[in-house]
Formats: structure tokens, C-alpha cells, sequence
């Protein structure tokens, strides 16, 4: 029926549509997060032999662990994983860490960095000395220089 209100049209009434179906946003997994924050230090060291063992004061985190990293002190691109440090009570230690190569003086710097636990196993599969790239908050650093010693590494 047409009425003066509604004139016949010759075009096609719209079609219906539905309502867009709604999606849910993608979920994506984020990374854990870092281990919490811990007192940490590096004993104070100055001279070393290319390889010896380190000590400092702490408190263990009670996530993930803390590694030690050495770098070149001219050098802030290549850092070279060493050792997971072992707690005992308030103190740490890490044995056999060795410190650049044969003839080489640095100077150097021992880092402690606090990772992840998933962090710190991959460090360990790449082995000491390797290059590496740290994913973790750094809490101490202490200058090292070389010097030509007999090493220590092994020693009791």
C-alpha cells in the first residue's frame, strides 16, 4: 500500500544485517616477571689472576638466581657468562670464574645480575665464556684488572 507519507520507491529495500558477532581479544603470554630485588655486592677485587673465585655478601632471591657476567671495561656490547653463584647463608660464592683471555689485562668488569630461573638455565647451556645477551636487572658491578699470575682455577 502507498500513501501519501510512503511513496512507492523502484529501489530494493536494504538489506537486513545482522549484528557484527563479536571476538574476543587475542590473548598473548607475557613473560614472567623479573625476580624480585636483592641485596647484593661484589667483594671488592682489584688485581686477578685470568682465573680465581669470587665472593660477596647477599641475600638469595627467592626467585631465579644470580649470575656472573664479565665485560671489558672499554667494551659495553659483548658480555661473557661465567658462573650461577652458590649462597650460603648471607654470603656467595662462584669458583673457577675466569676473566678474559690469556694476555689480555682489561681492565674488566665483574657484573652480578639477577635473572630468571629460565634465564639463568639458558645462560648455562650456552657455557662460560660465551657471548651472551642478559636478560635481567644488574645489581652490582665491581673493575677488575688483570695480572699475570699463576691462576687459581681448581685450587682448593
Amino acid at each position: 500500500p502507498t500513501t501519501q507519507d510512503n511513496p512507492p520507491t523502484d529501489k530494493p529495500a536494504p538489506p537486513r544485517t545482522k549484528e557484527p558477532t563479536k571476538t574476543a581479544e587475542p590473548t598473548t603470554v607475557k613473560p614472567p616477571p623479573p625476580p624480585p630485588p636483592v641485596a647484593f655486592s661484589i667483594d671488592a677485587v682489584g688485581e686477578t689472576p685470568e682465573c680465581a673465585d669470587y665472593t660477596g655478601r647477599g641475600t638469595e632471591p627467592t626467585a631465579g638466581e644470580i649470575v656472573l657476567i664479565i665485560r671489558h671495561e672499554l667494551d659495553n656490547t659483548n658480555r661473557y657468562f661465567e658462573r650461577v653463584v652458590v649462597f650460603e647463608g648471607t654470603s656467595w660464592r662462584a669458583d673457577d670464574v675466569t676473566v678474559g683471555n690469556s694476555g689480555d689485562t682489561g681492565p674488566f668488569r665483574i657484573e652480578a645480575w639477577a635473572v630468571s630461573q629460565t634465564e639463568a638455565d639458558r645462560l648455562g647451556r650456552t657455557g662460560p665464556g660465551e657471548v651472551v645477551t642478559v636478560d635481567g636487572a644488574i645489581l652490582d658491578t665491581e673493575p677488575v684488572t688483570r695480572v699475570v699470575a699463576r691462576n687459581t682455577c681448581g685450587d682448593q
